[in-house]
């Protein structure tokens, strides 16, 4: 029926504005709620912080979704904030199934408060089941798309950021082997070892290669033996 048709777009419409207005209060508790149930991804106040920007500019981008009308997700861009909590993640090393987590239990808690919205603005239990079910249907889609989108670029910093940690370490050994002045403290900070104090150093080698060999993994082993032998770390 047209009429009914019209209501419903109108719930919808409504929604998203108050969706977005509210944007801000409504992902002070979604962080909450992942907090609660992620405590280590949240741990302090600038992790916090982060999480509840990307959880708001991620409301917001949704409720423009559901304003617009939009039923193809293919073209959603997400915000700046939600892409730079991904990267930093990945240059914290946040495991991929964590950060993923952390949307699903977003995911969980923003659909508690569209529901509560959409019932105050349905006219009656019908209206509210299908408004409910539409708006479902759309913020699954969003969020199918935005963890396909968040874990490309989560993969592609990691990669960058693996390939320029590893370049820096050692070229900041490098520095050091060759006896040029540096700064011990950087140098620390960058290879994530105290450089303060007495080191031993093992060279190992082998005599012969076999094709398909874990070389790197054998001369791990060789050197732990080598530490366990002498007591040293």
């Amino acid at each position: 029926e047209p009429a009914r048709v019209g209501g419903l777009r109108s719930v919808v419409q409504k929604a998203a504005v108050e969706l977005d207005e509210r944007a801000r209060e409504i992902s002070d508790a979604v962080t909450a709620y992942t907090k609660e149930r992620l405590p280590a991804l949240l741990e302090n106040a600038e992790a916090l912080e982060a999480n509840r920007a990307s959880t708001e500019a991620t409301i917001r981008d949704f409720a423009e979704v559901l304003r617009s009308g939009a039923d193809s997700m293919e073209t959603v861009k997400l915000p700046a904030a939600t892409l730079d909590y991904a990267r930093d993640g990945a240059q914290h090393g946040v495991l991929l199934t964590t950060l993923m987590r952390s949307y699903r239990l977003g995911h969980a808690a923003a659909s508690q408060h569209l529901r509560a919205i959409l019932t105050k603005h349905a006219a009656d239990a019908e209206e509210l089941a299908a408004a409910t079910d539409l708006c479902s249907a759309r913020l699954f889609a969003y969020v199918d798309t935005a963890l396909c989108l968040v874990e490309d670029v989560y993969i592609t910093e990691r990669e960058r950021w693996i390939r320029s940690a590893a370049a820096t370490q050692a070229e900041t050994i490098s520095t050091i082997l060759s006896g040029q002045p540096i700064d011990t403290d950087v140098a620390g900070r960058r290879l994530r070892h105290d450089l303060r104090r007495v080191h031993v150093a093992a060279i190992a080698w082998l005599d012969a290669h076999e094709e398909g060999r874990n070389t790197f993994a054998l001369f791990e082993a060789a050197i732990r033996d080598i530490a366990a032998a002498i007591g040293i770390q």
